[in-house]
């Protein structure tokens, strides 16, 4: 009896604490509409963040109206332009707060208008507003929320130490993400099935390393390996020598065709282990088309999924 008293009590705590929340979301969201920004935009994610101290992103997705993954894509677009900071990408529902530097600007005016007046009532304040204003965010006009889901994802957004399953887009988006990486000075290992030197043509990559699934040895230049044991062993050595790498693996299919599942499911839980204790990540490309029923849900225990 005692027990069932004490979890009606936790409930009624934690129903009041969420109600209390729900009003505190309402409010803001109100107070966005009186001061003029309703929009779903970037710079309404970084006005929030401001007039708030800090504010959590799933609530910032209920304020603003958009979905969360929206959400994380304004918060990364302001990283990039040092407007905000979180305390961890990784993190599933970060504090988005404003930079030290944008704080610093708007000075004794955030300090103010950061706490609630005593009726709890947020205001309008012009000199927030003055900063805000010569904020200038170019490309913002490029969110078209519809396509968020859509948009390639930067490395920003990709957890090291992490192995992702594309799952759409296939081989094209992979090779946009990897060369996006590389460009950010990771050190690239591309795995294929097909010839090096007409990828690195097609894609125009030269700041990469390849292993090329094949029985051939016609081209020297690149490294052959031909069986599951030896494309590990290489991977293992390549990330030996190549911390916080991108790695492509542009070839599975082949491998399980080739091998039975099993092999190719062993050589995933190995590759992972690599690539989480030398903070790389690996892109790999896959139709689930072509994988069995039992097959996919094998793959994704070990994988995350874009």
């Amino acid at each position: 009896m005692e027990n069932f008293k004490d979890g009606k009590k936790v409930w009624r705590v934690l129903s009041e604490r969420e109600a209390n929340r729900r009003r505190n979301l309402e409010e803001l969201r109100k107070f966005m509409e009186e001061i003029g920004d309703a929009k779903k935009s970037p710079k309404t994610l970084l006005r929030l963040a401001v007039y708030t101290d800090g504010i959590k992103a799933n609530d910032a997705a209920e304020i603003i109206g958009v979905s969360k993954k929206v959400i994380r894509a304004f918060m990364i677009f302001l990283l990039k332009r040092r407007l905000v900071e979180v305390e961890s990408v990784k993190h599933p529902n970060p504090t988005i707060k404003a930079t030290k530097e944008v704080q610093k600007k708007v000075g004794k005016a955030l300090q103010k208008n950061a706490k609630p007046k005593k009726e709890g009532k947020k205001e309008r304040h012009p000199e927030i507003e003055r900063i805000l204003e010569e904020v200038t965010l170019p490309h913002e006009h490029e969110f078209k929320l519809e396509s968020v889901e859509k948009t390639v994802p930067s490395e920003q957004d990709l957890w090291e130490g992490e192995i992702y399953l594309v799952t759409e887009g296939g081989e094209e988006r992979a090779q946009k993400i990897y060369k996006k990486m590389i460009e950010k000075e990771h050190s690239g290992l591309y795995i294929t099935r097909e010839n090096p030197r007409h990828i690195k043509e097609r894609l125009n990559i030269t700041e990469c390393e390849f292993i090329w699934i094949t029985q051939s040895k016609s081209e020297p230049e690149y490294q052959t390996v031909s069986g599951i044991q030896d494309l590990s062993i290489s991977v293992g050595d390549f990330l030996e020598k190549n911390k916080n790498s991108a790695i492509i693996l542009d070839g599975l299919q082949y491998l399980i065709a080739n091998n039975n599942f099993q092999l190719v499911h062993k050589l995933i839980q190995q590759l992972r282990d690599k690539i989480s204790i030398t903070d790389s990540i690996m892109l790999i490309p896959i139709n689930p088309d072509t994988l069995e029923e039992r097959q996919l849900p094998l793959l994704k225990a070990e994988c995350k999924t874009i």
